[in-house]
């Protein structure tokens, strides 16, 4: 009785290829989706609250500077 395991090929370098380039599609749509909101100008900090304001009195939590240290990015 002949209990070998199934013989599996390699995927081809065509394969390779097209899968690197599905996960590389679908990492730039993820980025483009988030790719917005409010930083501190300062040090970076992303607000990441809803909408594109900030309450008049919000600091940074990192610099504590106030709102209008804040770009949309």
């Amino acid at each position: 009785m002949d209990q070998s395991t199934p013989k599996t090929s390699a995927p081809t370098p065509e394969e390779i290829d097209a899968i690197v380039a599905e996960k590389l599609r679908a990492l730039a749509e993820a980025d483009d989706a988030d790719d917005h909101g409010l930083r501190c100008q300062y040090c970076g900090y992303e607000y990441d609250g809803e909408g594109k304001t900030l309450p008049q009195d919000y600091s940074c939590p990192v610099c504590e500077r106030g709102s209008e240290a804040f770009r949309e990015f």
